[in-house]
Order: structure tokens, then sequence, then C-alpha cells
């Protein structure tokens, strides 16, 4: 069977997340990309700040420089989230993806909470130009398919 995902898991802040964290991810070879980012160890009493001023996605042709915003995804220009929505136990912000027309490296930027001492940024590819078969490719510690 030939996967079709791969999957990069990016845990930032060792201490409150009060400043930006970002994560950069290599989307060469897939043409759709999801990146959702979550936070603490109790996101259901209190989720970011309503004020998400901060959150801003970003691509690139070279790794770590030159980033340059993508369209449509910065918050408080583009987007604005519900305070309700930012309360609950579920991803603080989701980000999807058409990769076409966008460069090689995305770069997302959250901005934290104060109660919280980690966050965790999940980004899913999917539609690869060609299918993924080992682990390492998917980015798993193991594959178990049938």
């Amino acid at each position: 069977m030939r996967s079709n995902f791969k999957q990069f898991n990016v845990t930032v802040g060792t201490t409150a997340v009060t400043a930006l964290a970002t994560a950069e991810f290599d989307t060469l070879g897939f043409s759709y990309a999801t990146i959702a980012y979550y936070e603490g160890t109790s996101p259901t009493t209190n989720g970011l700040s309503t004020t998400l001023t901060n959150h801003a996605l970003q691509h690139s042709d070279t790794a770590g420089s030159g980033h340059t915003a993508v369209p449509g995804f910065t918050s408080g220009t583009d987007w604005t989230p519900s305070s309700a929505a930012l309360a609950t136990n579920v991803a603080k912000v989701l980000y999807a993806i058409d990769l076409r027309g966008k460069k090689r490296y995305l770069k997302v930027t959250a901005a934290g909470n104060s109660i919280f001492t980690t966050g965790v940024f999940v980004c899913t590819l999917t539609h690869p130009a060609d299918g993924r078969v080992t682990a390492a490719e998917i980015g798993a510690g193991a594959v178990v398919a049938s």
C-alpha cells in the first residue's frame, strides 16, 4: 500500500508560551497541507488570547530565511477567530493550504497564552506526487498497513 500523507509534530516552548512560537515545514512533493496549533495541558479552561494578531503563515524557497506572507493567512488582517472557539479543547488555529503556487517551506507563527507551558504544531501533508512507503517518508516511527 502506498500512503498518501506525511505528518510532522513540533513542540514549542518549555516556559510560558507568551512569546511567538514558530515552526517551519518542508512541503516538497505535496500539494496540500493542514497545520493545526494546539496549546497547553488544560485547553478547556482557557484558550489563546482573543487578540490573535500575531498568527501568520509565511512561505519561502529557502529553509530558515526569506519568508513572506501567504495571502489570506494573517490573523487580524485576513481572519479573526471567535473567543468562544478559543476556550475549547480543539485546535486553536487550523490552517488549510493549497500548496499549488506556494513556495517550498511553510513557516507558521502563533502567539501563545501565558497560562500554558507548551504549544504543538501538527502539520499533515497530503496529495503527494509519489506515494510514501517507508516510516521515515511518512514521518512516523512505524507504519502498520495491509
